[in-house]
């Protein structure tokens, strides 16, 4: 696998390791803003993992005798970014608990 897309993999699991952090901290806070962020992360999460989706397969066409493996990532990818779409729904629930006010983004 090459050195950018690993550069890649490593970015997104720490984002979403920071997410989780996040949202429990911007909670505790009662922070609003904080909360805003989880959001926009949660775009630049999609982002990557589309970006690395498409390289994975392009990967697993040019190295078929690599498949399985490079399937495996993928497949840690996609939950990694499930895992960031479930902290955004945290997030809107402990915005709405903070504010009373409904979703101001749609998801």
């Amino acid at each position: 696998i090459r050195k950018e897309l690993l550069i890649d993999i490593e970015k997104m699991s720490n984002m979403v390791s920071s997410m989780q952090q996040q949202v429990i901290k911007a909670y505790e806070a009662k922070d609003i803003k904080m909360l805003d962020v989880i959001f926009t992360d949660e775009q630049r999460v999609d982002d990557i993992y589309l970006k690395l989706r498409i390289a994975l397969e392009s990967e697993i066409s040019n190295h078929p005798n690599q498949t399985s493996a490079l399937l495996t990532i993928l497949f840690a990818l996609k939950n990694f970014e499930r895992i960031a779409d479930y902290i955004t729904k945290i997030a809107y629930i402990s915005k709405y608990v903070v504010t009373g006010e409904g979703r101001t983004h749609e998801h």
